[in-house]
């Protein structure tokens, strides 16, 4: 397709639908989280007959669990819209040629797409930066289509793959990397949907981007910086990977290692390198 049919090429997205999934997943939690605030002092004291002095104590422990079962019933309402998704349409992986009619995919097995993709961010989010990031991989489970998540697996501050995922354990994804299951060849071009496998005790460092069809074995990393891109897999006996796509390197000698010339020289110099020094070094080069 050329560029000039591409700018007459366009998606129509359901904003309403979006817009009242993500109110009604938001509201609906709230009311029974609401109500248990609200009568804390009949549910407590007149009800079950606990002293107003003890229930003052223990009010904060309740604000806490109130925000847990707030969590959960937000990660379930979702899961209950999804699964419904899943029965009308499974998602599937595969590659996706896609061809717009008035504005709309045309293929059934990308009919449900973006709605999944949508619904799961939220609890998604929300997971991860309240005080229970543990309910993160119950978000990814639950929500999301065929996530396999091990035992011990740390989610630092990272974009997690949101279905067709398999995470061994003990894999550790460092801030400011990205995982996904599928990927855009274009704005308007084909789809590619595939799982992605990081087995044991494998590390994905800051800055890195995991696509569909990548193979991460047991014990080895992608370094900062660095991207395995579509169907990227590692190689036997190699256990440190760098740049994009990920290419093996003999020997790691720490982060610092890997920055040109100049950001070497002024990190010696000045101590500690900032890591907006270290993107504005980029975007001018």
């Amino acid at each position: 397709m050329s560029m000039k049919e591409q700018r007459h090429q366009g998606v129509q997205l359901p904003i309403f639908k979006y817009f009242f999934l993500n109110f009604f997943g938001f509201t609906i939690p709230l009311y029974p989280s609401f109500f248990l605030v609200v009568f804390y002092k009949k549910l407590t004291v007149e009800l079950i007959g606990i002293p107003w002095q003890w229930a003052s104590v223990i009010f904060p422990i309740w604000l806490i669990g109130v925000l847990l079962l707030y969590i959960f019933l937000v990660i379930e309402f979702a899961a209950l819209i999804t699964k419904y998704w899943r029965k009308k349409s499974p998602p599937i992986e595969g590659v996706f040629h896609r061809t717009f009619e008035k504005g709309n995919v045309e293929d059934e097995h990308l009919k449900y797409y973006h709605d999944r993709g949508y619904i799961i961010k939220f609890p998604v989010w929300l997971a991860s930066k309240s005080p229970f990031p543990w309910l993160l991989k119950r978000a990814l489970i639950r929500i999301g289509h065929d996530n396999r998540i091990g035992k011990d697996v740390t989610f630092m501050d990272t974009i997690p793959g949101l279905e067709f995922t398999t995470i061994k354990d003990g894999v550790t994804f460092y801030p400011g990397s990205s995982t996904a299951s599928h990927v855009v060849d274009s704005i308007f071009g084909n789809l590619t949907i595939k799982r992605l496998l990081v087995e044991e005790n494998a590390s994905i460092f800051p800055h890195v981007i995991v696509g569909p069809g990548v193979h991460l074995e047991e014990n080895k990393a992608l370094l900062p910086r660095s991207a395995g891109i579509k169907d990227w897999k590692s190689k036997e006996g190699k256990k440190y990977y760098s740049g994009s796509p990920g290419r093996a390197i003999e020997k790691y000698e720490g982060i610092s290692s890997r920055l040109p010339q100049k950001l070497q020289e002024r990190l010696k110099k000045q101590g500690v390198l900032l890591s907006s020094e270290i993107d504005r070094y980029y975007e001018e080069n």
